[in-house]
């Protein structure tokens, strides 16, 4: 069972949980392009991935006043436009699979605007493969794509959503509410005699009615595009999707790509899932993951496992011909002898407010006290207006010369031209390491760190508020102690940073495509010309 020495739900564990007669059969069936307990449990490790651990999950209530109703009305309207729209049907070789995340990216060409994990993928196929009719479709977005980005056929989940599935959805959303409310009180008491009381929040918040029904959109719309794009190859962002959807036609090969780091605890509920759910039969065909290491622990979430690196770093193998740290201070004023301290905030990840204001007060304050270094803060993508509002309203309180860069700004620029950068579990940790950077992990939670790049030797771990600054202090005057441990941390996590990973991925897709067109494949590129981008 759960208990404070072990935050992962085992295989057991969720037997004993679906083995509820009435939580099983609520949970029974398919919406959509997917199982109903998939869904569920995409939901469930969202949440434990949002939160610091298992014993103690933190779920925002969420209230509908007043003060929402525009926000509903819009949501309404966009839905509404979506669907009265005459959809594209195509037919394409490649469709990429990715969430609204659209940065300006710097190259040795010139600067792109794309999408932030299939960036140098896309720019290959341009260069490469173009008898190859690729697109981009956006999960999770109620935005209107945009079309200023490196590829021509993008589309959003939310426009194939038609009148149909949307009354599927009410069917459905209702039907499974009424369900939970009349089987709730057995199921809660089921889970509180059996030591899984911490989890009620997370299966709670999961059979809402307007969750539920967002839920289900989500899978119809996504179905209804796979049916009118009929790709031959999906490749997916594994932070959007990761099981193989329902296709109309079983030819069809779906590979799932890593996103950022493996978190130990979903892959804990995700493996186990596999093997309870039998959901072996719609698993990826291939999984591409970053290092062998990362390969060990998706070892049986995919049918085939395949160590390439991620093409998004291939950027970091000549960062020093795209990036100018002198550049970039005469574009901020930074003086030339000043050191620059990067941190990249995870506030929307595990974070409650006393922990974040207890992180700005003594990031603020260390920095104020370190006059030879300026501090540059990079918010994550996804946190809202309120976290903006706290960072400033710190820098006010501390009054420091402190860079915010823009939420769309070049990631790895900051991290090239940075001396120390500091974070809580983000993969820009592992990114800084890539790039040779000394990393400080600040973690006041009184949790056990989420990512062990602590433990790896890779980074300083500083877990009470006064360690920060000496911390701070020693790695910007030596940190060959890490630096050691850098080349053997890169080797097991991201294979290679030989600047070929895009190509990897492009051959294997291709590989793929010319399989589901049942020939032999043909070679597109000269060999001679290796490097990509």
């Amino acid at each position: 069972m759960i208990n404070k020495k072990d935050k992962f739900l085992k295989a057991d564990d969720l037997e004993v949980i679906f083995a509820h007669t009435h939580l099983a059969k609520i949970l029974q069936g398919e919406v959509g392009a997917f199982p109903i307990t998939y869904i569920f449990l995409n939901h469930f490790i969202n949440e434990l991935e949002n939160t610091q651990t298992l014993i103690k999950p933190q779920i925002k209530p969420h209230t509908v006043g007043f003060q929402n109703i525009p926000y509903y009305l819009k949501r309404v309207v966009f839905y509404a436009k979506q669907m009265l729209k005459k959809n594209e049907k195509n037919s394409l070789d490649v469709l990429l699979i990715s969430r609204d995340r659209f940065p300006v990216i710097k190259t040795e060409t010139g600067d792109i605007k794309s999408d932030y994990i299939f960036y140098s993928v896309i720019q290959c196929f341009h260069k490469y493969y173009k008898n190859y009719k690729i697109g981009l479709m956006i999960i999770g977005t109620t935005n209107i794509p945009p079309n200023d980005i490196n590829i021509n056929n993008i589309y959003s989940e939310d426009q194939y959503l038609n009148p149909v599935s949307f009354l599927k959805s009410i069917v459905f959303a209702t039907k499974r509410t009424l369900a939970w409310k009349y089987y709730k009180n057995n199921v809660l008491k089921y889970l509180q005699e059996n030591n899984f009381g911490s989890i009620i929040p997370i299966i709670n918040s999961f059979f809402g009615f307007k969750k539920l029904l967002f839920y289900s959109m989500k899978s119809y719309s996504i179905q209804n595009a796979l049916n009118n794009l009929k790709p031959k190859v999906v490749v997916s962002n594994d932070d959007v999707m990761y099981l193989k959807p329902d296709f109309s036609s079983g030819k069809n090969i779906f590979i799932a790509v890593q996103s950022g780091n493996i978190y130990e605890k979903s892959e804990y509920c995700r493996n186990a899932a596999i093997q309870i759910f039998g959901w072996g039969k719609i698993a990826p065909d291939y999984y591409i993951t970053s290092g062998f290491y990362c390969k060990k622990q998706k070892n049986g979430a995919a049918k085939k496992v395949i160590v390439t690196g991620l093409p998004r770093y291939d950027i970091f193998y000549h960062a020093d011909k795209i990036y100018s740290k002198e550049r970039f201070k005469n574009i901020y004023s930074i003086a030339e002898n000043k050191k620059i301290i990067l941190w990249t905030t995870h506030f929307c990840h595990g974070m409650d407010d006393n922990e974040i204001r207890k992180s700005l007060d003594i990031i603020f304050k260390t920095s104020r006290e370190i006059s030879e270094a300026v501090l540059v803060i990079k918010q994550h993508p996804g946190e809202g207006e309120e976290h903006t509002n706290m960072i400033n309203e710190y820098l006010n309180k501390y009054n420091i010369d402190a860079i915010m860069a823009s939420k769309d700004s070049d990631t790895y620029e900051l991290l090239f031209v940075c001396d120390l950068m500091i974070t809580k579990s983000s993969a820009t940790a592992m990114e800084a390491v890539a790039l040779d950077k000394p990393v400080v992990i600040l973690n006041l939670s009184g949790d056990s760190d989420i990512v062990d790049y602590v433990g790896q030797g890779v980074a300083l771990g500083v877990y009470k508020e006064d360690d920060l600054r000496p911390a701070v202090m020693k790695l910007l005057k030596d940190d060959t102690e890490l630096a050691e441990n850098r080349e053997k941390y890169v080797e097991r996590y991201l294979y290679k940073v030989d600047g070929n990973a895009t190509e990897r991925v492009v051959e294997l897709i291709s590989k793929m495509i010319e399989k589901t067109n049942g020939s032999k494949r043909k070679e597109y590129r000269n060999k001679s010309e290796r490097r990509i981008l």
